[in-house]
Parts: structure tokens; C-alpha cells; sequence
């Protein structure tokens, strides 16, 4: 059985043996590899709109406050830019796309501000993705994310940071479908360094507020 095959397997439902693995900057070998570290699928590594505004240091909650519908205009354009980075990845012939997806946790925002200019935007980009490669949707937050807002996003594989203590069980109350952590009762096992989504944050006073 193909890795393909077995991602097939585990989105479906049906258990697989050994255990479906993705290593995220891990380099170590598993049936699927976010960009390049490794012999398996190949996936490709897509930051959503927020993530993009914390990778540049943008804190977007002054303005969020200030002035909504700047606010909205510059979301927009973070947007357009993780749009164009999936249209890429889509041509590029990806097997598929771990969408790492930042913003829902109380570290960075309130569940309102990011259900009121967050979700629906990452919804439709996650909605791209649809029968175009498997998609994995990760939530990155080493602590209080808003995972009872993001389950019923479309994805073919739901993640989290084990980190946060939300356990399989947890998540399977409000997500149907395969799931991936570093847990082993996961569907689909995540091979990453520890810490991981802490790397990936960055302190809020560190941002500069526009």
C-alpha cells in the first residue's frame, strides 16, 4: 500500500498499520514531509493571514480597535497573499498542504476578533484547497487555542499542538474525521521538534502595532 493509499485509508476512516506518520521539520522518514525534509509525499507549507502578520511582526489588534475596516483592508491584502501562495502550491503538484493556521488563542486575540475577521477568511482559503491535495489543518498554539471555533473547517486531517493539553479525545467531541498530534492514538502520528508552535509565536510585545 502506497502512502497515498494509506491517507486515503485514514481519511476515510479505516485504520492503517503501522501508524500514519507526517514529519514537520523533524527530517525523518514518514509517509508525508512538509517541504522537502524527507522521502515521502511531498507537502507543501502554507501560513495563513494571520500567521503572516505575526511572521511580520504586525500586531493587528490596535487597529482592529481603531479602526475596523483599515483593519479589514490589510487582512485582506494577507489574504490575497496566502491565496496566490496556494495557487502555487496547487501547480507546483503538491501531494498535499499542512495550512498552519495562527491567530485562534487567547495569546493573540479574543475568540471575538478572530471569529469577526479571522474564521471565514481562513475558511475559504482552506475551501481552495478542496480536491486539489490532501489538507492538512494545523492549529498552532502552545496554549488556550479556540478549537471548539475551528471545527468544522474544511480539511481532510485536523491538527493540534499536544502541548496545549486538548487530548484526542477532546478534539474528537467537536471534530469528526482524521486527527493528527504528537499522541499516539492519533490517526495520524506528527513527527516535529518539541516546542514547536512556540518557535512558530512570537511574544506580543515584540510586535509593532500599525
Amino acid at each position: 500500500m502506497t502512502a497515498q493509499d494509506r491517507f486515503a485509508f485514514v481519511i476515510a476512516g479505516k485504520p492503517v498499520a503501522p501508524p500514519l506518520t507526517l514529519s514537520w521539520r523533524a527530517h525523518v522518514d514518514a509517509d508525508a514531509v512538509v517541504d522537502g525534509h524527507g522521502k515521502g509525499l511531498q507537502f507543501a507549507e502554507i501560513v495563513n493571514p494571520f500567521g503572516l502578520a505575526i511572521e511580520r511582526r504586525l500586531d493587528l489588534s490596535p487597529l482592529l480597535a481603531r479602526d475596523p475596516a483599515a483593519a479589514g483592508i490589510v487582512i485582506d491584502g494577507l489574504t490575497e497573499e496566502v491565496r496566490i501562495a496556494i495557487q502555487r502550491a496547487i501547480e507546483s503538484g503538491a501531494a498535499g498542504v499542512l495550512y498552519r493556521l495562527h491567530g485562534a488563542t487567547a495569546r493573540h486575540c479574543t475568540p471575538m476578533e478572530y471569529g469577526g475577521y479571522f474564521l471565514e477568511r481562513d475558511r475559504e482559503l482552506l475551501g481552495a484547497l478542496k480536491n486539489s491535495a490532501i489538507t492538512v489543518l494545523f492549529v498552532v498554539a502552545s496554549e488556550e487555542p479556540y478549537l471548539d471555533l475551528l471545527g468544522d473547517l474544511p480539511s481532510d486531517v485536523f491538527g493540534w499542538d499536544a502541548a496545549c493539553g486538548a487530548t484526542v479525545s477532546d478534539v474528537r467531541a467537536i471534530r469528526k474525521g482524521a486527527l493528527l498530534a504528537e499522541i499516539p492514538d492519533a490517526d495520524v502520528l506528527l513527527q516535529a521538534p518539541a516546542g514547536l508552535s512556540q518557535l512558530l509565536e512570537d511574544p506580543k510585545n515584540a510586535y509593532v502595532s500599525i
